[in-house]
């Protein structure tokens, strides 16, 4: 580092020249000294550059308003190497808001080039800054004016070295990303990117797909996960490359701040398996409220286009929208984090790190591995504070707008908080978020689908058709077994099917179980699926009262299966079966059902249960729905769809805050 030696003249520092390696960094302000709004003003120093590459250091003007907040920053490169004394000049006109000023300089810090570099100012007198009385145009460099050379490119083992030292904080916008990112992982050991967005380009057809409703890609296209075998190696290259250039340094973490490249963590992730993760979580509703806040007239957000909501319709329109947007950044980042190494991951919730930031960062600053000691953390955490962010920059229509959770709940009518918990309530239970679910106990059930009147419908059956009547054709069939039930459930586990009947399905589940529990209401199909299945000895059999599962021990069940049963159970029999999957599902246990899309509006002696009112079941009891469709096939050709029936495939969460 440089070494400051007191003079004779005013007992004022001068400083020796010395060599700075490109590993090392300096930073010098002056005093701040006080200017005059729309004054024009000529900042000077004078140094001799003896060694060093072009932009990796520059002469600045801070220029600072209100609660010394920075304004604005005006720089002049320090790019002449040349022996020579060399006088640095930056003119400017004081912004109407401008308080003050710092002079100063960086070296090998802020800089988009670091080098081996050497520069000797004669003393700090050589600063100055003086007004202006003339007509004289303003003139500095712009800092982004600059490019990067040709760097050495890095060898397999610099590059494994890299991407250990790669931190990503990935998240849903309006997260908190900026204050993890950006403020609180400001260290001497930390460089900081702001947004690459490499994962947004890499996320273009995910937004085609949402837009058109497909999910498919084609193999036409250039990141196609078809060929992805051969281009994943490449992407990481060009990342690891992108990133020295920023870095070019391979002792520093490097911090990349990426939420509205987050929609292509999984990509990100699988071409940095080695780097760091950190999932940035926040309530989806308190997201949505901020993304909501983003189109008020005022708002910092009009330069990117925000349109005011003018309309109730446009209001409820915008959080439907939002809504789902967060649901799919935060399905995407949860794969991505359980792919990830799960020593490299670290999941981090806003709500925990405003309520006690010093000990989440901590933890934070541990799994990063930077060693700092408590005084210094505090100071970080009490530098960001959002209580110390000056009034006139935080609140409604702000970028820091809000530092409450929660306040979703005074911002939304109870119809919009509906609407979002209708959309976002599966994940928001998944990742452990309270929820207010409707009254279902109160759902008016009808008597065409109680207890009794099934048993007395299915005992008195002629099972003659072992079932096969309601089988629409062969291939229906094969198509559902194949790309339905085997695509679902795996092989060697426990299952459960509910509602055997005669054993259409059973065939094709005990082929594949390690263990089969079939249960029914009807001891008739249970006698017809034992004397079927009497040479199976991977089978157990046991008739309930059309709800009781109490003989099923906790968590011991794999795989749930029901097709052509629960169509004919009414809602409130059908909770008290979803209240016992969450209690018998072992955890990343799925289950599969049948059920009405629509009620009994389409006949074939449907209950009144719907597929909204069968997602609300699920969150209620801490499901977590995955899909719910009503066609499948290669060109969905096979349905439920003659009387608006759906297929709900759901999973008890492993991601329960415990294991968060």
């Amino acid at each position: 580092m440089w070494k400051f030696l007191k003079s004779d003249r005013n007992d004022h520092q001068r400083i020796e020249a010395k060599l700075i390696s490109k590993d090392e960094s300096y930073l010098y302000n002056s005093e701040k000294m006080a200017i005059k709004p729309h004054q024009k003003y000529k900042a000077t120093i004078e140094l001799i550059g003896i060694k060093g590459k072009p932009y990796s250091a520059y002469f600045t003007a801070i220029i600072l308003g209100s609660k010394n907040k920075e304004i604005i920053r005006h720089i002049r490169w320090i790019n002449d190497f040349s022996r020579e004394l060399k006088q640095y000049t930056i003119i400017f006109t004081a912004e109407a808001e401008s308080k003050s000023a710092v002079l100063g300089y960086r070296i090998n810090i802020e800089t988009p080039l670091k080098s081996d570099i050497e520069l000797s100012p004669p003393d700090q007198y050589s600063l100055k800054l003086e007004e202006l009385n003339d007509d004289k145009a303003d003139s500095f460099d712009d800092l982004n004016d600059f490019k990067v050379p040709p760097l050495p490119p890095l060898t397999e083992d610099e590059e494994n070295v890299l991407e250990k030292k790669i931190v990503w904080i990935i998240g849903s916008p309006r997260s908190g990303t900026t204050w993890l990112g950006t403020q609180l992982l400001s260290h001497q050991d930390n460089i900081i990117w702001n947004e690459p967005t490499i994962g947004y380009h890499l996320d273009i057809v995910g937004y085609w797909r949402q837009i058109d409703g497909t999910d498919k890609i084609s193999s036409s296209y250039f990141f196609s996960p078809h060929h992805k075998n051969n281009w994943i190696p490449a992407l990481r290259k060009l990342i690891l490359a992108r990133t020295y250039s920023l870095a070019q340094t391979l002792t520093k973490n490097v911090i990349v701040k990426e939420p509205a490249g987050s929609a292509s963590a999984d990509i990100i992730m699988q071409c940095t398996h080695n780097s760091k993760l950190i999932f940035l979580l926040r309530d989806g509703r308190d997201v949505v409220e901020s993304f909501i806040d983003a189109h008020r007239p005022d708002s910092w957000n009009r330069l990117f286009s925000k349109q005011p909501l003018l309309t109730e319709e446009s209001r409820y329109e915008a959080i439907k929208r939002y809504s789902h947007l967060w649901k799919r950044y935060i399905s995407i980042i949860t794969k991505a984090y359980l792919n990830h190494n799960p020593s490299l991951c670290l999941l981090v919730k806003y709500e925990d790190l405003k309520k006690d930031t010093l000990t989440e960062l901590r933890k934070i600053y541990n799994f990063i591995g930077i060693r700092i000691s408590d005084n210094e953390l505090r100071e970080i955490v009490q530098r960001y504070d959002f209580k110390n962010i000056p009034e006139s920059e935080k609140g409604p229509g702000k970028f820091n707008r809000s530092a409450t959770p929660r306040g979703w709940k005074n911002s939304f009518t109870e119809k919009e908080q509906e609407l979002m918990n209708s959309i976002m309530g599966d994940t928001l239970t998944q990742m452990s978020y309270e929820i207010s679910v409707e009254n279902i106990e109160n759902v008016l059930d009808d008597n065409e689908h109680i207890v009794a009147k099934n048993y007395e419908t299915w005992q008195s059956w002629d099972w003659e058709s072992g079932g096969e009547e309601w089988t629409v054709s062969p291939e229906w069939k094969q198509s559902l077994i194949k790309e339905v039930m085997l695509k679902y459930i795996q092989p060697g586990k426990t299952v459960l099917e509910i509602g055997p009947g005669a054993g259409r399905w059973t065939e094709s589940l005990q082929k594949i179980a390690r263990l089969l529990i079939l249960v029914d209401l009807s001891d008739k199909c249970i006698e017809l699926c034992k004397q079927r299945f009497c040479h199976c000895d991977n089978v157990q059999y046991f008739v309930n009262d059309g709800s009781r599962l109490d003989f099923i021990p906790d968590e011991t069940v794999d795989f749930i299966w029901s097709f052509d049963v629960f169509v004919h159970i009414n809602p409130s029999d059908t909770e008290k079966y979803i209240k016992e999957f969450s209690r018998i599902l072992v955890k990343g246990g799925r289950g599969i059902i049948h059920h009405p899309r629509e009620g009994d509006r389409y006949g074939g002696w449907r209950s009144k249960m719907t597929a909204e009112l069968f997602s609300n079941m699920l969150r209620k009891h801490s499901l977590t729905l995955v899909t719910q469709f009503d066609s499948w096939g290669e060109k969905e050709q096979f349905t439920v769809r003659v009387h608006h029936d759906a297929i709900s495939v759901f999973e008890k969460a492993e991601l329960h805050k415990s294991t968060w």
